[in-house]
């Protein structure tokens, strides 16, 4: 079913002639590497870069040590900057952050918050996402969300179809 989003969301970019690309903290690049899993991405996926560490998201980001401590290096933020300054680096006309928690204690019970931003020429998506770690893996529910964004935003027309999928 997650597949089916990842070649459908392809689709969807390549009949909009829109590239992507991706700057990932928490994810480490699996998201990127998930549309790199498909040859049909080639013609949309600039490529990705990975800012784990904050003197990463420092250096490659312009995000300044204060920023990372006044709203944390997992944040709605920090998200924003990184998919607005990952400009500097690869000129894709959707750039999409993540940033997050996904270590998963076996005994816990609240949710890991996880942040994309969505960065579009003529509008912006923020999201907090509260996944349940529980069932299936917080990578796959980010993966999942971010196609239905794209989905929405780019074909809106096809709702019912993606959303079965």
């Amino acid at each position: 079913m997650l597949l089916e989003k990842i070649i459908k969301c392809i689709e969807i970019l390549k009949s909009k002639k829109q590239t992507i690309a991706f700057v990932e903290g928490a994810s480490n690049g699996t998201i990127c590497d998930a549309f790199t899993s498909f040859a049909s991405a080639d013609s949309v996926l600039l490529g990705g870069m990975v800012a784990f560490k904050d003197h990463m998201k420092t250096y490659f980001f312009g995000i300044e040590k204060e920023t990372l401590e006044r709203y944390g290096s997992e944040s709605a933020h920090v998200a924003a900057l990184m998919a607005q300054n990952l400009s500097e680096y690869l000129d894709a006309d959707i750039r999409i952050s993540i940033t997050g928690v996904t270590d998963v204690n076996q005994n816990q019970e609240e949710p890991n918050p996880i942040f994309i931003h969505i960065q579009l020429a003529d509008t912006q998506i923020s999201e907090e996402l509260l996944i349940d770690c529980h069932k299936t893996s917080i990578i796959d529910q980010t993966l999942a969300r971010i196609c239905q964004h794209i989905k929405h935003k780019l074909a809106p027309e096809r709702v019912n179809e993606f959303e079965m999928a």
